[in-house]
């Protein structure tokens, strides 16, 4: 008697239930942290890509406050110089042509005082003929290197406001003397707390370089006797009596110049200031989120 045959059934084709729930577990569990990787990947480069974008922010921010201040500096130091330098020389002249006629000595070509203004009167020639022939490019000068990079918000948005003053918007004078026809030298002086004039702005630099220049102008014609004893040509005795007659009134055209020079410098010093406050350094905030900059730029 044979014994039967033990027959085994082939195995299942498919895992048991717990093995497949445990592999599909992992199987999801993977594609999730893939998933999640690939997040965390794509978040990771874009705050790389923020925070390299903030760090050339601030580079180019510090070379615009290298380029502003730098050049705001060095046109206040050429601008201050030359209207101090005429100024100065101007008044040498007119100062010792009144000593000469104080001492008595105005026809005396050996005289101290003639030997000292003659002496200066090729200067002041040259320095008056600059600054004539150079005002206008000066006053903008002052304007696009000072006035304009101080503002911390400037509005240029359209051609129509390029013709418009942003620090002095009702009015842009030029250094032609008609816009200046009723401009009074020695009543006008610099004032930042009351205007009277609706043309001038004692907030613009350019404004202090043009009505600088009006009033030298005007001192210049005033003391003709002064720059003709001084240049080596005899004064007329009606010369000398107008020079004496008008003495007072030139001396507080002068006087007067060095309040302007005074404020002008005062007021560029304080708009220097300001370009460095408009870049000034940001808070940790700003630096890495861009907000909450106050006027940083």
């Amino acid at each position: 008697m044979t014994e039967p045959v033990e027959t085994r059934e082939p195995p299942p084709l498919n895992p048991p239930v717990a093995s497949r729930s445990w592999l599909g577990r992992l199987v999801r569990y993977g594609t999730q942290l893939g998933l999640l990787s690939i997040v965390a990947g794509g978040l990771s480069a874009l705050i790389a890509s923020f925070l390299q974008c903030s760090s050339w922010r601030q580079e180019q921010q510090l070379a615009r406050y290298k380029e502003d201040v730098g050049k705001a500096i060095e046109t206040f130091s050429d601008v201050s110089s030359t209207l101090a330098s005429a100024m100065n020389l101007q008044q040498l002249i007119y100062f010792n042509y009144r000593g000469a006629i104080r001492d008595k000595v105005d026809t005396d070509k050996s005289s101290l005082q003639y030997k000292n203004a003659n002496k200066v009167y090729d200067d002041y020639f040259k320095e008056r003929t600059a600054l004539r022939r150079n005002v206008d490019v000066v006053a903008r000068k002052m304007e696009i290197f000072v006035d304009w990079p101080s503002i911390s918000d400037p509005k240029i948005s359209s051609v129509r406001d390029l013709i418009k003053d942003p620090i002095a918007p009702k009015t842009v004078i030029a250094a032609e003397q008609a816009s200046l026809t009723n401009f009074d030298c020695v009543k006008h002086l610099p004032n930042f707390e009351k205007n009277e004039l609706p043309s001038v702005d004692w907030y613009s630099t350019k404004h202090h370089v043009v009505t600088f220049y009006h009033c030298f102008d005007r001192i210049h014609y005033g003391v003709f006797a002064a720059r003709s004893w001084a240049g080596g040509i005899d004064v007329t005795p009606e010369q000398k009596s107008e020079f004496l007659r008008t003495m007072d009134r030139t001396e507080d055209l002068l006087n007067s110049q060095i309040t302007r020079l005074n404020a002008f410098m005062v007021l560029t010093m304080r708009r220097i200031e300001d370009i460095r406050q408009n870049y000034r350094l940001p808070s940790f905030i700003c630096h890495y989120t861009l907000v909450w900059c106050g006027g940083s730029r």
